[in-house]
C-alpha cells in the first residue's frame, strides 16, 4: 500500500522552483518586446562656464545612453557637434591646484568622492576612450587614478 502510494507521488506536493522576488526592476519580456530599462543614473556633462553639454543615463543592468538637449524639453542621442569633457568640469576647474584629482570610472565614483570633499572627475565613454582634449584641465596636477577589476580598465 504504501509502495502504491509512494509511486502515485504519495500525496506529496511537486517540486516547484523558487518564484521571482515580487518587485523586480523590470517587467517579464512578452513576446518580442525588449526590457524596460531601470535608469539607476543621469549626469550632467557642463563646460567651463557651467553651460550643460550632454547628459549620461545609466541603467541597470549595464546600459548607457548619451544625450544632449536639443531645444526645451527635447534630446538628441547624437554627439555631433558637442565638445566632449571631463565630468565635474567646472569643480574641477574651481578647485586648489595644489589638491589631487581623483580620476574614477564612473560618474557615481566622482559624485561620492566630492561629497567627501575630494576633487574627482570621470569621462563618459569607457576605459581606452580618453580624449586628448582633457589633459589641459590635469596638466601639472596631481593625479590619483582609482581604477576597478575591469580588464579593460587595467
Amino acid at each position: 500500500m504504501h509502495r502504491d502510494k509512494i509511486a502515485q507521488g504519495g500525496g506529496l506536493r511537486k517540486h516547484r522552483p523558487p518564484r521571482e522576488p515580487r518587485g523586480r526592476a523590470t517587467p517579464p519580456r512578452q513576446g518580442n518586446r525588449q526590457r524596460i530599462p531601470r535608469w539607476v543614473g543621469r549626469y550632467n556633462y557642463h563646460d567651463e562656464d557651467g553651460q550643460r553639454l550632454y547628459q549620461v543615463r545609466r541603467s541597470a543592468p549595464e546600459r548607457v545612453v548619451i544625450r544632449r538637449p536639443n531645444g526645451p524639453g527635447q534630446w538628441s542621442d547624437t554627439l555631433e557637434g558637442v565638445r566632449v569633457v571631463l565630468y565635474r568640469l567646472p569643480e574641477l576647474r574651481e578647485a586648489n591646484y595644489d589638491e589631487p584629482v581623483f580620476l574614477v570610472e564612473r560618474e557615481q565614483d566622482a559624485d561620492r568622492l566630492a561629497r567627501l570633499g575630494l576633487v574627482a572627475t570621470t569621462q563618459a565613454f569607457g576605459a581606452g576612450q580618453w580624449d586628448e582634449t582633457y589633459n589641459v584641465h590635469l596638466a601639472d596636477r596631481p593625479i590619483v587614478i582609482l581604477s576597478t577589476t575591469d580588464p579593460a580598465s587595467a
